[in-house]
């Protein structure tokens, strides 16, 4: 798959994207708070032949500028959408991209096929200072992972997606 740069104008704002044409299931993957769509590169990549993937930078972030009106991220999500997808799309989101994913799920759920979320903020998440065992124990596993590298390869997160969506086919 080669990349395509495109833009995607939403009230004015062009936001940067990047997609990689492919057959099957759209794919659109939301970067973290501290990165942009460039930290996907090696992720779309080998997501080859899976589907459309895309990767946009939201407002504020990479080749996107800030806004100065008011905006909902989200929103901005459905904008791209619009452009790139006519059949309900899967979402990899991390960390602030995954929050981004959720709440996109929630307010639209026909146009999400799925989720993957790595590590995703959530919306109205508890004070951190009180987090139950089950979520103390996915935080200390994470760290692990962390730790030893395991998240590091792009091929795991790639791994994922393709597992995830071809979990589903098969079900339906």
């Amino acid at each position: 798959m080669t990349r395509q740069p495109m833009q995607v104008q939403v009230d004015g704002t062009p936001l940067s994207a990047d997609r990689w044409s492919g057959s099957g299931p759209p794919v659109v993957l939301l970067h973290a708070g501290i990165c942009d769509r460039r930290s996907w590169y090696a992720t779309a990549d080998r997501l080859a032949g899976l589907g459309t993937v895309v990767a946009y930078d939201r407002r504020g972030f990479g080749d996107s500028p800030a806004s100065r009106a008011p905006y909902r991220d989200v929103d901005d999500l459905i904008a791209v959408l619009d452009r790139v997808a006519d059949e309900p799309v899967w979402l990899v989101g991390s960390s602030m991209g995954g929050q981004v994913a959720l709440d996109a799920a929630l307010a639209h759920p026909d146009r999400v096929a799925g989720l993957v979320l790595l590590a995703p903020a959530v919306s109205g998440a508890p004070d951190p200072g009180r987090i139950d065992a089950d979520t103390q124990r996915l935080s200390d596993e994470l760290d692990a992972a962390v730790a030893s590298g395991d998240l590091e390869d792009p091929g795991l997160v790639a791994d994922l997606v393709r597992q995830a969506v071809n979990d589903r086919a098969a079900a339906c």
